[in-house]
């Protein structure tokens, strides 16, 4: 399942993420249960949209988020 990530404004704009540039970027992968990964991943957004704003996982699957965290 392929998946997004974006930052949601609190007023609904969303901000696509970009390829991080240090060659650590997070990569898309499945992970079974107990598993991890890392990476890094780039957000280029005005600072006053991270105040009540949310990094939210899309599903291009699903409507709605399939996670998310608040700023």
């Amino acid at each position: 399942m392929r998946r997004a990530t974006v930052v949601v404004a609190k007023d609904g704009t969303a901000f696509d993420s970009t390829l991080a540039l240090d060659g650590k970027d997070l990569s898309a992968n499945e992970l079974a249960s107990g598993q991890k990964t890392s990476g890094t991943v780039w957000f280029d957004i005005a600072k006053d949209a991270q105040t009540g704003g949310k990094v939210a996982l899309k599903s291009i699957l699903a409507e709605g988020d399939a996670g998310y965290w608040t700023l």
